[in-house]
């Protein structure tokens, strides 16, 4: 009884079992289970030259291509699914190679001297090698009309060939009176020096000629006209016309300013000083025109001091520049009169000196004529 209780059942176990080994599959990803052979070839180690040649372009649109039908959702399929249409796919390929006959006519190719046989050919095996000897043999024949066979050149013609390469290096040697040829004068050793001089001096002369060609300048830039008068006395001189289309304005720019030299502080200090007592003047007459005159200092002030001029109107420190002055030359010139009086000191202990030696040597001399003996120095002892 329970064996045919668990006979009963035998098929509904089954299939459930069927079922959980099914959604435990379809819970694979298709990439991993099912492989491409296409994929798997182009992952292999050695296609990466193949991998590398792709192009770039086809690359990236089958990429987008790819993501777009990753996105599909009739592309969503599970393992089993992929598996059934495969199953049904060969099957289909079975009834087209069942019937189709058995002896396939493949195209014969007459190269002079190879027939093939027709009832030679093997027969395709589960749809899978049909066709194959058809093709190898449609490429075989499609090779030989694509490349022709070109006759390898005949002895003669090599031969001949041969015969007008020597021809021809030997008229280029002849040419170039190479030693060996017939064609190469004896000359003597005057006549191969006064060629080889020749030779230099002609390379001298071109020389020369290119230096005066490129050094030539046009004799109205070197010597000046004295009627035309080179300065101009506007600021803007006449416009200058470079090929007849372009005009260009030429300036004429004066001398630089020249640069002022030290300013002497009394006078600037006198004239400041007029300046004000001219004011205070102006003031007690018209205060208009003083104010007026005040605000025409003042902007002369302002720009002189935005162009980088010092500005020195302080009577104060002019006053006490001055006092500084004059306290240096003050004792500048105790110090040269101190020189001056040491100089003459020394100048005139140096003549004192020399006329007291003058005098030694007159006495010595009177005295020796009077034969009374001198005083016998240091040295004179020591000898």
């Amino acid at each position: 009884m329970v064996q045919t209780c668990l006979l009963d059942s035998l098929s509904d176990r089954i299939t459930a079992n069927s079922n959980a080994f099914d959604t435990l599959l379809n819970l694979i990803p298709v990439k991993f289970y099912i492989t491409d052979p296409k994929s798997a070839e182009n992952d292999s180690k050695y296609m990466h030259n193949k991998r590398k040649k792709a192009p770039k372009q086809a690359v990236k649109e089958a990429s987008k291509k790819a993501k777009k039908a990753k996105l599909d959702p009739s592309n969503q399929r599970t393992v089993a699914e992929i598996q059934q249409e495969q199953i049904e796919g060969k099957a289909v390929n079975r009834k087209i190679n069942s019937k189709q006959p058995e002896k396939v006519q493949s195209p014969v190719t007459s190269d002079d001297d190879m027939e093939v046989d027709e009832n030679k050919q093997p027969k395709a095996i589960d749809g899978h090698f049909s066709g194959l000897i058809d093709n190898s043999v449609s490429v075989s024949q499609a090779s030989h009309i694509s490349e022709p066979i070109q006759p390898m050149p005949s002895k003669n013609e090599i031969t001949d060939l041969k015969k007008r390469l020597h021809e021809r290096i030997v008229q280029q040697r002849e040419k170039r009176n190479a030693p060996g040829t017939g064609t190469s004068k004896s000359r003597s050793r005057e006549a191969i020096m006064a060629e080889r001089l020749k030779k230099k001096q002609d390379r001298k002369k071109a020389i020369k000629a290119q230096k005066e060609k490129g050094n030539k300048v046009a004799p109205e830039e070197l010597v000046k006209d004295p009627t035309k008068s080179s300065v101009r006395t506007g600021n803007i001189a006449d416009s200058v016309k470079m090929d007849g289309e372009l005009v260009f304005g030429k300036l004429s720019v004066g001398d630089s300013p020249k640069k002022k030299g030290a300013v002497d502080i009394k006078s600037q200090l006198k004239k400041i000083e007029n300046q004000n007592q001219k004011l205070e003047k102006l003031k007690s007459e018209d205060k208009d025109k003083a104010q007026s005159m005040q605000e025409k200092q003042e902007w002369q002030k302002a720009i002189a001091m935005a162009t980088g001029e010092k500005i020195k109107d302080d009577t104060t420190l002019l006053k006490k520049t001055i006092k500084r002055q004059e306290k240096v030359k003050s004792k500048s010139a105790q110090e040269w009169n101190k020189r001056e009086e040491k100089v003459k000191h020394d100048e005139q202990s140096k003549i004192k000196k020399r006329t007291e030696n003058l005098q030694k040597r007159i006495d010595s001399k009177k005295d020796k004529k009077s034969g009374k003996k001198g005083e016998r120095t240091k040295s004179n002892q020591e000898g």
